[in-house]
């Protein structure tokens, strides 16, 4: 078992080699491989909202049913959460949380007639129906604490639809974690295809988060899966806006860069005309949105291969920290901050260590940067370990939080200047770990300006 594992993982990492290869070959433009689904495929797709399967993977879908490839799609959440949609479908100002829960139950149904028009029948549909707009904030501070996530619409804490296999599951980071390795462990997929970790959108960046986790956790009793991620959000993407299925669909600009790989996965027209068939079921969310979502209806669609990291123990591996900008903040504003700092990631023996350069004179006292720092280590379960995360401000003493709880920083050691805050964290803090995962977002006060996809670390002597 463990030589056909080797060689499955050492075939997969030839390929993605193969793909870079492609990928980089003209001066830094992004040239994309294309990726095939044969025979032997087992597919799980793993959507955060009811209408990113079709947005990301109608053509994937089609071409599983085409070649008789197992194929499920799994709804983290029921897209209970778009209240300018849900107000202007039902036609009301004010919605109550059993409205929300209402439209919750609609969107999955939208999403039940969307796929059988692909072809995937109901039984190959799983719906979590964990909280809309919060896994984030779960995915962040909801391990340990005594109560749940609260939805802020339908005010539920546990996931409400009786009729998901979730039903009465407590809104931790533990049940969504729990139900992905059950869900990966009982397929045993050969491709799995989830949300990018540059996405704008917190729910499609929490999921690439938990299914980080759920595929080391599973390393050990499943064979390696390749792993692909559809981006969905991205500002003033896609380019042209409209309906133009004759196009190829192209990597946001911003992400055309060596840190991902692309490939393309290239539809026919007549998978074209089925995918804009499934867009328009959702008639929920196509009021002010029909241009956008009718704008992944292109000659392909498109994924990235998102590598783990390498941090060795030494200054020559250091890693910088490239923040996004989040889609709800003004582009000058957000720009403006990116310019005046930096965040370097780097290791040692006994400590990682962060340093956030920036310059004083242009940043106001109530900016900040939030990174979360998550340990990993095969021999005790992720939620039993320590999750740090620091707030560092430019004229104010580092902020430590460990599993939620506000901590001295005393237990970390922080030297600061001029223009540098130095932060190292000590290993033991977070039990030693084997793997590293690091996010986080910039701060105005309490409005996010820009976030650092997460990303995962083998951590190496």
């Amino acid at each position: 078992m463990k030589v056909k594992r080797l060689f499955v993982l050492t075939l997969y990492f030839f390929g993605v080699l193969t793909l870079l290869a492609h990928t980089f070959a003209r001066g830094g433009v992004v040239q994309t491989g294309e990726l095939t689904i044969i025979d032997s495929d087992r597919i799980v797709i793993f959507a955060p909202h009811p209408d990113d399967e079709i947005i990301g993977c109608a053509g994937i879908i089609q071409e599983c049913i085409a070649k008789k490839v197992p194929v499920w799609v799994v709804y983290i959440t029921n897209g209970d959460h778009n209240q300018l949609a849900f107000k202007a479908y039902e036609k009301k100002l004010v919605l109550s949380p059993a409205d929300y829960r209402k439209m919750g139950e609609l969107r999955r149904k939208e999403s039940i007639n969307a796929v059988s028009l692909l072809g995937i029948t109901q039984d190959k549909l799983i719906f979590l129906g964990y909280p809309d707009f919060g896994t984030l904030p779960i995915w962040e501070g909801y391990w340990n604490r005594k109560t749940p996530y609260k939805n802020f619409l339908t005010r539920a804490y546990t996931v409400p639809y009786p009729d998901n296999p979730s039903y009465g599951e407590p809104y931790v980071g533990s049940s969504i974690l729990n139900d992905m390795e059950r869900i990966l462990l009982t397929i045993q997929p050969t491709k799995v295809f989830a949300t990018h970790p540059a996405d704008t959108n917190t729910d499609h960046r929490a999921l690439f988060n938990f299914l980080q986790v759920a595929l080391m956790d599973t390393e050990k009793r499943i064979l390696a899966p390749e792993v692909y991620f559809y981006i969905v959000h991205s500002r003033r993407w896609p380019k042209p806006a409209g309906l133009f299925p004759e196009r190829a669909l192209l990597p946001p600009v911003t992400l055309q860069t060596s840190e991902y790989a692309w490939v393309r996965f290239p539809l026919t027209s007549g998978q074209v005309e089925k995918k804009i068939e499934a867009l328009n079921c959702f008639r929920s969310q196509l009021i002010g949105r029909k241009t956008w979502m009718l704008s992944f209806a292109r000659s392909n669609e498109l994924f990235s291969v998102v590598m783990p990291l390498s941090l060795k123990s030494n200054k020559a591996s250091e890693f910088m920290m490239s923040p996004r900008q989040e889609g709800e903040i003004p582009e000058g504003e957000s720009i403006r901050h990116t310019k005046v700092y930096s965040l370097n990631l780097s290791s040692n023996n006994e400590s990682f260590i962060l340093k956030v350069i920036f310059d004083r004179r242009i940043l106001e006292k109530e900016f900040g940067a939030e990174l979360y720092f998550f340990g990993w280590r095969s021999d005790v379960p992720f939620q039993s370990m320590p999750k740090i995360s620091l707030l560092a401000r430019p004229q104010n003493k580092v902020a430590v939080t460990i599993d939620g709880a506000r901590v001295s920083s005393n237990k970390i050691i922080v030297k600061e200047s001029n223009d540098e805050i130095l932060i190292r964290i000590p290993r033991t803090l977070l039990n030693n770990p084997e793997r590293l995962l690091v996010g986080g977002e910039t701060k105005l006060a309490n409005l996010t300006l820009d976030f650092f996809p997460w990303r995962v670390f083998y951590l190496e002597q």
